[in-house]
């Protein structure tokens, strides 16, 4: 997407002097390319953050210029057009961001209907729970995004995901549903299953709880390197930097238990267990020595605080943890592989 185009053809927009020529472009400049390339490439993680903490759009500004937009409506709320002013000072990306808050509606718990394509977000700590228009359910987890379309059309139902969610997916053979982290493919008929992209998507687990989903993961070219099919109690790790797929058994009922404020690992990576506290507790883990985000742990963490939580994490481990700020160093012996 050529950002630059984008933020002059959306201050135009708001600022009520667009052509139907400008606003076909706009439309197309955004759903064309944003399913089809990483969230992360099209709308930086950190910049959405940012633009949400900063409170620059109101709820009921939100969806005023989100009718705007998506509806035309020639009369705006006074208060849509004051954004134009905002993206004078905003970096291109932070523009394209706002376009996401808008359509993203920050509720809790939201339906959609409208044919267009959307994103939902969630602040560390927070959860959102999502119905789609089949009627599926996304159980959203705190650090992370969604884009999805308002209606699914064609021969499948597409979602991108960064963070972690738990679906539950309608049944729909013809229309098999499809959840894209990075390289990695969740592909399913009829389901629930929880799945977490760690960070750019180079680590990816997906646990299944009921029915059956079938993994693929691809290379930048698009092509299929290596597919497992996971039944109930099966999970599949994806580690991007080696290029391995593992599988091994797990407890089905753990799959997205953190929805009931309960944190199951299970020979769990201490890097993966560090980011499911960063999505509960807003805070940065960074190891002394990497080697230490290698070593796997068995434990469950059922409503405790983060210190309670690095406390038995210590006692399991031989760790130590000091912190400063939202940032916290773990140091430590490496475990023997």
């Amino acid at each position: 997407m050529n950002d630059l185009r984008f933020n002059n053809l959306f201050r135009k927009l708001l600022n009520r002097t667009a052509t139907a020529a400008d606003r076909k472009e706009l439309h197309q400049l955004w759903e064309e390319d944003a399913l089809r390339r990483d969230p992360e490439q099209l709308f930086p993680y950190e910049d959405w953050q940012q633009t949400s903490a900063k409170g620059l759009l109101t709820e009921r500004l939100q969806q005023n210029t989100l009718r705007y937009v998506l509806e035309g409506d020639a009369r705006p709320d006074k208060a849509a057009r004051k954004i134009s002013a905002r993206l004078r000072w905003l970096p291109a990306a932070a523009a394209a961001v706002l376009l996401l808050v808008i359509a993203g509606y920050r509720l809790l718990h939201t339906t959609v209907k409208e044919n267009t394509l959307l994103v939902v977000s969630t602040a560390p700590g927070e959860q959102k729970m999502i119905r789609l228009a089949d009627g599926s359910v996304v159980h959203l987890n705190g650090g992370s995004s969604m884009h999805f379309p308002g209606k699914f059309e064609g021969r499948q139902r597409m979602v991108r995901l960064h963070g972690e969610a738990f679906f539950e997916i309608r049944s729909a053979s013809a229309q098999p549903f499809i959840v894209q982290t990075g390289n990695v493919a969740t592909t399913v008929l009829g389901t629930s299953f929880n799945i977490i992209a760690g960070r750019d998507a180079t680590a990816v687990t997906v646990s299944v709880k009921t029915g059956q989903v079938l993994v693929t993961v691809k290379n930048t070219t698009g092509e299929r390197m290596e597919a497992v099919k996971l039944s109930p109690g099966m999970q599949a790790v994806y580690t991007g930097l080696q290029h391995k797929l593992a599988v091994s058994d797990i407890s089905p009922e753990n799959a997205g238990s953190w929805k009931n404020n309960l944190l199951v690992f299970e020979n769990t990576s201490l890097e993966e267990i560090c980011l499911a506290l960063e999505r509960k507790y807003g805070v940065r883990f960074t190891p002394a020595t990497p080697a230490l985000l290698h070593c796997q742990y068995s434990t469950r963490f059922d409503g405790l605080t983060l210190q309670q939580a690095m406390d038995k994490l210590s006692l399991l481990g031989n760790l130590h943890f000091s912190r400063k700020d939202s940032t916290i160093t773990i140091s430590g012996t490496p475990c023997i592989p």
